[in-house]
């Protein structure tokens, strides 16, 4: 390969190819493909930074939706390589022995010997194994076409230089080659001058004399879209000419890695696939089974029961997934997310989330129950998920989607048009430090060693406790029915005991002044949050809410756990590394513990991302220390705004009123359903030629996919169905909630300043020094060179 290999720029567009040595092209023949003297147009669809499916058109008039395929690609006649998704099921040395000498197939097919492609090498790579050359015309596998995507229809697109390229079976390792009039296959690893190719672009209306159609070339390869244009202008990324101020918001608060957690097999759909949205979208049934039979988890967190209305297909109909209040089927196609940040979005922060017991107790899983391998594997996931984004976008650093681990790195994504994405992690057994009756399951020295594993993958962002009590602290119990149920036996399963509860007047923000209760009533707190729990569920005419967003009980009762000895270790090593540390879900004591910390130490790193914590007080102690919260989405978010602003200002609270939104996508909660107060009113949100963002540089259609257009408002469709659709709820509130014109983009200003605010607190606690060694004062981090870093001020 040249030392600079320019094999990214052929994504997404149609190409003719043709062989550098004879000057011929590959083209359809005969229901496969052979060399011909005439252009044949192909798609190249990136599956990864530098392999491309190559298609060549479809079958049946349907091409996009249902449509068969018409790809280059190596033939598995018997099905006993490839399973039903097109994956490889067999290692890449079978099928090169299956395939056998490939070209001599083809020659001796018409009779004729290719001792040209023959002398290439008859070795195949890894096994060292002879080609077998017996039998050659009872051969069963070769180059074919292909009428669905797979992963013997990949191939690596290699730089020869002099705008030369060779195409290599990624899987195989089979060299495509055109040798003596033929197109067939040669050894892994070959070089002959008849595995070189050139790519023409077919943008032109002719190449020597062969007239192609300038308007459509080949058929595009089927993709979901943004139905969104910006303007002339480009993206509005700051509020001052000199990049300053970053002008969007936050959303604090995501799960995209969620369709990995649980065992793997509970959330159904990808938020992207190497054979694009087809796959990644396809049928629920893969997960939840025929008409939702096995989706236990969706019948338990959103009620959907299954039946003829759990309708498992997805592409190209989406008749009933996505929907906002059907938390098991994804929600998060990369293409849904781009459209959000068009409008405005700046900063994602992505909660890498699991719950080891839940995973334990599903009978439906293929990944590791162990909560450090199972975020790891999530992390992973996200760094493909940005190589695929840049592999459709032109190549490395391309594409929108930018995973940060600084504010300085976030600072630069956004002045590049790009979305800054923050890890985060959200687990109810962080760092497998879990308690069983009250006794810890790590050890300090096993704490400090898995953060920093974690520090090292680039998570910058951590709940200490989530559903259950662990060894750091207690948490915010949810007794509500459906989910709430569920974790409270899990954290029964966990710990070894129930939840225990006391009185606190939570509007106050205050806990009993004797503090936790001893140990001889601890049994009384026992079955008060086992009463309170069965009244709830069991009584007639309960209106018990199952929104995890609800304060779970009307008395007042809080966890009497607070932050264990080693939580208080837990976050000062956080703080150490510049950590954001999460404030929800967590117990009131514990809460106040770590915002006690941060007080003293002048941290502002500390956060309330989705509203679920115990008391008004909590979100101001946080604004105090200049950290950040956050809110969910909702229909009348400008009265929600609103009144946030003014609550902060009649404190005079430093700085200025800011907020972003959460989401929770796919994190077993709704998102929100839809706002219109009337139904058969028009909300003429969708106009003529679409509605614009609230900076006014980016125009949006109805969001479309498939068959599929949702209308929010004016339809049946009910809410953000996907997370694409909060570009529309963000336009539908301006249009409705405010008092005038003038209370609703002043509503909004509070979130779109929520970006530029999160970076600044994540700045104040030293994010964009990257820890390369931990001090052994607890007081004082440490920067790269050991050497204790002076305090920096807080930007106004």
């Amino acid at each position: 390969a040249a030392d600079n290999p320019d094999i990214y720029r052929f994504a997404n567009a149609c190409w003719a190819i043709e062989s550098s040595e004879s000057g011929a092209y590959i083209a359809e023949a005969e229901g496969g493909y052979a060399l011909a003297d005439e252009m044949q147009g192909f798609f190249l669809k990136p599956t990864d930074l530098g392999s491309y499916l190559l298609l060549s058109g479809y079958t049946g008039d349907d091409r996009i939706s249902l449509g068969t395929k018409k790809l280059l690609g190596i033939a598995d006649p018997a099905g006993e390589y490839l399973d039903e998704a097109g994956n490889l099921v067999v290692e890449g040395s079978y099928v090169v022995s299956g395939v056998g000498d490939v070209l001599n197939y083809f020659t001796s097919a018409v009779g004729r010997y290719g001792r040209a492609v023959r002398a290439v090498g008859d070795e195949i790579g890894a096994g060292g194994e002879r080609i077998q050359n017996e039998n050659l015309n009872n051969a069963t596998t070769g180059l074919a076409m292909a009428s669905e995507a797979n992963d013997l229809a990949v191939w690596v697109l290699g730089d020869l230089g002099g705008g030369r390229y060779n195409l290599t079976s990624r899987e195989t390792g089979l060299v495509l080659a055109a040798v003596d009039g033929q197109l067939g296959l040669a050894a892994p690893g070959a070089t002959h001058p008849g595995t070189s190719f050139r790519l023409k672009s077919l943008g032109d209306a002719t190449y020597n004399g062969n007239e192609i159609d300038p308007a459509e070339p080949c058929a595009a390869y089927p993709e979901a879209g943004t139905n969104a244009r910006v303007k002339s202008g480009g993206l509005k990324l700051h509020r001052d000419s000199a990049g300053k101020e970053v002008f969007g918001f936050i959303d604090g608060h995501t799960h995209i890695s969620a369709y990995e957690f649980i065992g793997g097999r509970i959330n159904y759909g990808d938020p992207f696939h190497k054979f694009g949205v087809q796959h990644a979208l396809h049928d629920c049934k893969e997960v939840h089974g025929e008409q939702g039979s096995t989706g236990l988890v969706e019948v338990a967190v959103s009620g959907t029961n299954p039946g003829p209305d759990h309708v498992t297909q997805g592409w190209p109909t989406f008749e009933f997934w996505p929907q906002y209040n059907s938390l098991m089927h994804h929600q998060t196609y990369y293409m849904w997310i781009e459209r959000t940040y068009l409008a405005g979005m700046r900063i994602l922060l992505v909660h890498l989330v699991h719950n080891e017991v839940l995973c334990q107790i599903n009978p439906q899983k293929e990944n590791d129950c162990d909560p450090v391998e199972n975020i790891t594997l999530q992390a992973v996931r996200m760094h493909e998920m940005e190589r695929y984004i840049d592999a459709q976008y032109g190549g490395p650093g391309k594409g929108w989607f930018r995973i940060v681990t600084t504010p300085a790195q976030a600072r630069k994504a956004i002045a590049q048009g790009k979305l800054a994405i923050v890890l985060g992690m959200e687990l109810s057994k962080p760092l497998n430090c879990g308690e069983f009756l009250d006794q810890s399951e790590c050890t300090s020295d096993q704490m400090r060693e898995r953060l920093q594993h974690f520090y090292d993958l680039g998570i910058r962002n951590m709940f200490p406790v989530h559903k259950f009590d662990n060894a750091f602290g207690g948490h915010k119990p949810d007794f509500g029915f459906g989910i709430g149920s569920i974790l409270t036996a899990g954290n029964l399963a966990e710990t070894g005991h129930p939840v225990e509860v006391e009185k606190c007047d939570k509007d106050a923000g205050e806990l009993p002044p004797e503090g936790p209760p001893a140990a001889e009533d601890r049994l009384m707190n026992r079955l008060l949050g086992q009463m309170e729990h069965t009244a709830k569920v069991a009584l007639p005419g309960s209106n018990e809410s199952a929104d995890p967003r609800r304060e779970w009980s009307n008395n007042n009762l809080c966890n009497v756990r607070g932050l264990t000895p080693l939580g208080h270790e837990l976050i000062t090593e956080m703080m150490n590394r510049s950590m954001i540390i999460e404030t929800d879900h967590i117990s009131a004591r514990a809460a106040d513990a770590i915002l006690t910390r941060a007080e003293s130490r002048g941290y502002a790193g500390v956060v309330s991302s989705h509203n679920w914590n115990d008391s008004g007080r909590t979100w101001d102690r946080i604004l105090a220390v200049q950290g950040s919260v956050g809110q969910f989405a909702s229909g009348n978010w400008v009265q929600k705004l609103n009144s946030f602003r003014d609550n902060f200002l009649s404190k005079g609270t430093a700085g200025y009123p800011s907020m972003g939104f959460a989401s929770d996508v796919n994190g077993m909660a709704a998102l929100t359903g839809t706002a219109n107060p009337d139904r058969n009113k028009d909300s003429k949100i969708y106009e003529r030629d679409g509605f614009e963002s609230f900076g006014g540089d980016v125009v949006f259609e109805p969001s479309s996919l498939g068959e599929r257009t949702w209308d929010m408002y004016n339809g049946a469709d009910g809410g953000v169905d996907h997370y694409g659709l909060f570009a529309d709820l963000i336009a539908y509130n301006l249009k409705h909630f405010g008092k005038d014109d003038a209370d609703a983009r002043a509503a909004m200003d509070v979130l779109f300043r929520s970006a530029e605010n999160y970076l600044r607190m994540w700045e104040s606690i030293g994010g964009n020094n990257e820890i390369g060694g931990i001090s052994s004062d607890p007081e004082t981090p440490a920067d790269a060179t050991g050497k204790k870093p002076k305090k920096e001020k807080k930007p106004k």
